[in-house]
């Protein structure tokens, strides 16, 4: 499981046959083969989805950038 912060990252790793962990930009579409993480879609605990992980399977996840950094 790869994390990327760009489409571009995001197509390497892909082509790399690794899955990955994407953030984006508010408004950026999800690309072909992304979920919305379940925590910012629904509320779910890390702890008790681990969709992220890392196994071999699964679509791609992508969750929307927040968090202090975003007031600069």
């Amino acid at each position: 499981m790869a994390s990327v912060d760009s489409e571009a990252e995001a197509r390497e790793a892909s082509a790399m046959g690794w899955r990955y962990f994407r953030v984006r930009k508010a408004g950026e579409p999800l690309l072909e083969g992304e979920r919305q993480c379940p925590a910012e879609e629904r509320g779910v605990k890390c702890i008790n989805c681990c969709l992220c992980h890392g196994g071999s399977r699964g679509p791609n996840v992508v969750i929307t950038e927040h968090g202090s950094f975003l007031r600069r």
